[in-house]
């Protein structure tokens, strides 16, 4: 019996989506925040706190954290609302 290729889902693209632009802010927020913590292991937190300043483009890059996970929230109701619509015989 040949197993057939599963129907992509409404919403798995945005899904997918979602993990990117996650990753990619978690990536901004390590950029940021490992030297910090280097920093303030081997010196101190006052010196810390004066040696890292980042750009306006870093810093909204963390957001892409919160961006993301709304995207994928998105698409987890997106393919919860295709489920309940199959569910009751509306789609084919």
């Amino acid at each position: 019996m040949a197993r057939h290729a599963e129907q992509p889902r409404a919403g798995d693209r945005v899904v997918r989506l979602g993990v990117v632009v996650f990753l990619g802010g978690l990536v901004a927020i390590l950029v940021m925040f490992v030297p910090f913590v280097v920093d303030l292991v081997t010196e101190g937190a006052r010196y810390a706190q004066d040696r890292h300043e980042y750009g306006v483009a870093l810093n909204l890059a963390t957001f892409l954290t919160c961006a993301g996970f709304g995207l994928g929230l998105l698409g987890l109701v997106l393919q919860a609302r295709e489920s309940r619509a199959r569910a009751r015989g509306d789609v084919p």
